[in-house]
């Protein structure tokens, strides 16, 4: 029951919805559907994280899991069905290696999609490389979205629910210029599901020799962006805004891609003695 509070206050109807009904799914079948949240404890909690653990669950997979758990649980406490929420140790998680496309990859890529006459994809993923947008977002962006005259592209519906505005390049204003003209305010200028892009994207990793890939994904194109605008020198808190990262650790992945800064050590490091001898 407290879970099905929570979801329906905080994520039913959300673009992220479907994710968390699979999460409390897998918590009944941990702790069971009819335990009470007041039988939880701490002690429960550390077990659960060991089962995932076991289970091959990544750090960052049981991360995802124990906030689902915290929000239930919170609520519980707000509405006085718990005394107070146990302690919930998140995991450490490391950061891996970002992947992103560089400028020949991306040329090849487009190249094939044009090749096989499917423009709309590559249309998609210019605007994607351009805009760092999450494919879910620019699967929702309207018409309407698009202001011409600011140069900008609305988002509303974003992952952390934090509407925002995102430049546009010349190429993704003549894309969006170019769709726009046949479609009506209220239609979605990439009218299709994620399974569209991605199939087709597949089949061009296949020919580039990249099925061991596995970051070879439509992901990526959100990466390449925030590592070109990180290696192009623009400071990373316009980068927070323009990704829309909740949190400038997000950005910070990136940070290291543009170590230009470091380098000024370089010459104090080198007038010190032992350097000179």
């Amino acid at each position: 029951m407290a879970a099905e509070e929570t979801y329906k206050i905080h994520w039913e109807g959300t673009p992220n919805g479907v994710h968390y009904l699979q999460i409390i799914r897998a918590l009944y079948r941990y702790f069971g559907e009819k335990t009470l949240v007041s039988r939880i404890d701490t002690e429960d909690v550390d077990a659960f994280i060991a089962y995932l653990r076991s289970a091959g669950n990544s750090n960052g997979t049981i991360n995802r899991k124990l906030a689902c758990l915290s929000k239930i649980l919170t609520e519980a406490e707000i509405k006085g069905k718990i005394p107070k929420k146990p302690r919930i140790r998140r995991q450490r998680e490391m950061v891996g290696r970002i992947r992103w496309l560089d400028d020949l990859e991306e040329a090849v890529l487009l190249q094939l999609l044009r090749q096989w006459e499917l423009h709309d994809q590559a249309d998609c993923v210019e605007v994607l490389i351009d805009t760092g947008m999450r494919p879910s977002e620019l699967r929702r962006v309207m018409v309407r979205d698009v202001d011409f005259e600011g140069g900008f592209v609305r988002v509303w519906e974003t992952k952390n629910y934090e509407p925002r505005s995102i430049p546009m390049t010349s190429r993704v204003t003549a894309i969006m210029a170019r769709r726009v003209a046949q479609k009506q305010p209220r239609d979605v200028l990439f009218p299709y599901d994620k399974e569209w892009l991605r199939r087709h994207w597949d089949r061009a990793r296949s020919v580039k020799g990249l099925m061991d890939d596995p970051q070879f994904v439509p992901y990526v194109c959100r990466h390449t962006c925030a590592s070109r605008l990180v290696k192009g020198g623009v400071p990373l808190g316009v980068i927070q805004k323009w990704m829309g990262h909740k949190s400038i650790q997000m950005t910070m992945r990136y940070a290291h891609l543009s170590p230009t800064d470091l380098l000024r050590g370089v010459p104090v490091l080198e007038r010190h003695p032992v350097n000179r001898s």
